[in-house]
């Protein structure tokens, strides 16, 4: 345990003097949460800018939920903003007859206008007659009401921030360490394999809560307003359960501390040996006595 703790707080150390690390695991992913935040914001509010010349029954009608009117003296002057694409359609009413001029460059607008006008034409003919309307429709969205794009934003960001400091932080640690003989060097200490691995690891899952806690703190801020709902915990990321391997290595090893022993001195064993090997590379070895001997090379006469 105490090699564990040690090579933890080494790696974690480590990792906070890298600042190239700490910014691509901390603030490059805080910066797209700012960025897409601020740009969908107020995206459930959108609304259809549409031109709007005289009065009647059908401009007035209009919601003011789903249209932005823009009022124009002459009808002719409304008609070159839509050419000119500033607007993506003009209503004009003179008493009884409603005019509407539309851009069809825009196919998706332009059938929401006129879909729009149409609905309300056909409620200002059924108030105007007098009698109740036959049929009735009920319009409800499947959705929870109060969903916001940051609603979705943020644990996905958080999941693509949490997949990329994991890959860039645990497996490509480990493969530059290999490639700048970290691990060999690592393994001539008395530290087993499975301990660098698992400080590593955990390494990774601190850094994982730590991102966890700062995306959630910046979202339920007033400016995102990102609400805490349901299994919002399912975003916190958790660790594969190691208890029950745990136990079964106890079981296997019942031996206890004899058998732990015997593993420390075959590791050390092995140590010396192989800096017995890095000191005499020509095949000089250590005799019995502690003096330097000389062994041949397959009877070639190389000492």
């Amino acid at each position: 345990m105490r090699k564990f703790t040690s090579l933890s707080k080494a790696m974690f150390r480590g990792f906070f003097r890298d600042r190239v690390a700490v910014f691509f695991t901390f603030l490059f992913p805080l910066m797209f949460l700012v960025i897409f935040g601020l740009l969908f914001r107020d995206d459930g509010g959108s609304k259809v800018e549409l031109g709007v010349v005289g009065d009647g029954p059908v401009i007035r009608a209009l919601p003011a939920d789903a249209v932005q009117v823009r009022r124009f003296d002459s009808l002719d002057t409304a008609v070159e903003q839509v050419r000119a694409g500033d607007l993506p359609a003009v209503v004009a009413q003179q008493g009884d007859e409603v005019v509407v001029r539309f851009a069809a460059s825009d196919q998706v607008r332009a059938g929401t206008v006129l879909g729009l006008v149409n609905g309300v034409v056909s409620q200002a003919n059924v108030a105007a007659s007098g009698r109740p309307p036959r049929f009735s429709m009920h319009a409800e969205q499947v959705e929870d009401s109060s969903l916001k794009p940051i609603q979705y934003l943020t644990p996905g960001l958080l999941s693509w921030s949490v997949a990329t400091s994991a890959v860039f932080g645990s497996a490509l640690t480990l493969v530059s360490w290999r490639r700048r003989q970290v691990l060999r060097r690592l393994r001539l200490a008395p530290v087993s394999a499975g301990s660098v691995l698992s400080s590593r690891l955990g390494v990774a899952f601190v850094v994982a809560l730590l991102q966890a806690t700062m995306f959630i703190l910046l979202a339920i801020t007033p400016l995102f307003g990102l609400l805490l709902s349901g299994a919002w915990l399912l975003c916190v990321p958790a660790a594969a359960p190691r208890r029950r391997h745990a136990r079964c290595d106890g079981a296997r090893s019942m031996g206890g501390g004899a058998r732990r022993a015997g593993r420390g001195a075959a590791r050390l064993r092995r140590g010396r040996r192989r800096a017995r090997a890095a000191l005499f590379p020509l095949g000089r070895r250590l005799g019995p006595s502690g003096a330097c001997g000389r062994r041949s090379w397959g009877g070639s006469g190389i000492t």
